[in-house]
């Protein structure tokens, strides 16, 4: 019975209220089973998302255009990611930036009697180097280059603890270079409080940064690229890097439509 059916003279208010939101959660759950009436199964979704399966032309299609399935397939994929050294790591070569000098960090906090450490990639062409606020509370990870090339390009970063030296895990943000007050540089920073950075026992495992083709990324790394535009202050020049990204490159068919339709919320947020 809709409410337009019911004499809601006679009814008191509390009751009223509760035939509200009946109707209310009915409406959605009318709305959702609509959505969802054509979505792939979930265990197949799990499935092509763990390559136990061969995708074919039809789930190709329907995740291109289902937010709902895009996002659980982007959810399982990058669970199953997490397990796996990052791809634009290894496939970097000689543009890669390691530093496994770890942080003079320690559970009681800065030690003065060591320097932070710097490093470029082998073609010289991408540099790293760790810069600590005057307050000690924060660490700046400065990355920089010259080659125009690589300024067109994200960066990534992965910050490795001593459990995830081996490659895999660690916590990962994607940068972009912008124009420096310096001619001829390009500079991103990425602040990190040292209270974050002590658990992680000084960052023993490092730091590596490399520039990534944003074709290339993974499900994980869409969700990480996520995390990095939501602790950019809306009013920075990295977020309006971020915004003028998400306007062109960001509304690419090829990204997940799920991806796609989360990044566009988060920037229309901020306008």
């Amino acid at each position: 019975m809709s409410l337009s059916e019911i004499n809601l003279g006679s009814i008191p208010l509390s009751k009223m209220l509760d035939l509200a939101q009946e109707h209310a959660l009915q409406s959605i759950r009318n709305r959702l089973a609509r959505d969802q009436a054509h979505c792939l199964p979930i265990f197949r979704i799990d499935d092509l998302a763990r390559n136990l399966v061969a995708i074919t032309a039809h789930d190709r299609a329907h995740l291109q255009n289902c937010p709902s399935c895009s996002r659980l397939f982007e959810r399982v994929c990058a669970e199953r990611q997490s397990q796996v050294p990052r791809s634009w790591i290894e496939s970097a070569g000689r543009s890669l930036v390691t530093s496994l000098e770890p942080l003079p960090l320690g559970p009681a906090g800065w030690s003065p009697m060591r320097t932070l450490p710097w490093a470029e990639s082998s073609d010289q062409q991408l540099e790293i180097e760790w810069i600590l606020d005057r307050d000690r509370e924060q660490l700046t990870l400065e990355i920089r280059s010259q080659l125009a090339t690589i300024a067109d390009q994200l960066i990534g970063v992965q910050i490795l603890s001593e459990e995830s030296a081996d490659g895999d895990g660690g916590l990962v943000r994607f940068a972009q270079l912008l124009p420096d007050a310096e001619p001829g540089w390009w500079t991103t920073r990425l602040r990190f409080p040292t209270r974050e950075l002590i658990p992680m026992h000084g960052i023993g495992g490092g730091v590596q940064a490399a520039p990534v083709q944003w074709e290339t990324l993974q499900a994980i790394d869409r969700a990480d690229l996520m995390r990095s535009i939501r602790e950019c202050a809306p009013d920075s020049p990295a977020f309006v890097a971020w915004q003028d990204w998400g306007f062109t490159i960001g509304t690419d068919p090829r990204l997940p439509i799920s991806f796609r339709i989360e990044l566009q919320g988060l920037i229309d947020s901020h306008e």
